[in-house]
């Protein structure tokens, strides 16, 4: 969706709310869910403004860094789902699960810290929870 154009904007949420009319759709049935990769060791604040005719946007880094995946999800109606974070490893350290479960993050692993099948599935599992 682009809303540069706010005509564009506008028809996006009536369908969406069509969409809703037409199939009984209501507040606890909506979520919205993003999953980003990030690099570790780096903090970023960004702002990333395009066009809607760039379709993709790099930024420089100084060195190799590791990368791990947040699958983060919202409600509409009672708020977040706890985030699923998958890092690059084969297993994970006592300390380090000491301080995750501390949080509300579910911590997995995967051989290059990327999604894939089994960990969407697992996401699925954690999702329902």
């Amino acid at each position: 969706m682009f809303a540069e154009n706010l005509n564009t904007f506008i028809d996006w949420f009536q369908r969406f709310h069509e969409t809703r009319i037409k199939w009984a759709i209501i507040d606890p049935d909506i979520y919205i869910i993003d999953e980003s990769g990030n690099a570790i060791g780096i903090e970023q604040k960004l702002n990333v403004i395009l066009s809607n005719e760039k379709k993709e946007a790099f930024a420089k880094q100084d060195e190799n860094r590791e990368w791990a995946t947040m699958i983060e999800c919202i409600r509409v109606i009672n708020g977040d789902i706890p985030p699923f974070l998958i890092i690059k490893g084969k297993y994970i350290l006592k300390d380090f699960a000491e301080l995750i479960r501390q949080s509300r993050v579910t911590l997995v692993y995967s051989d290059n810290g990327w999604s894939n099948d089994v960990l969407g599935l697992e996401w699925l599992k954690h999702f329902n929870k």
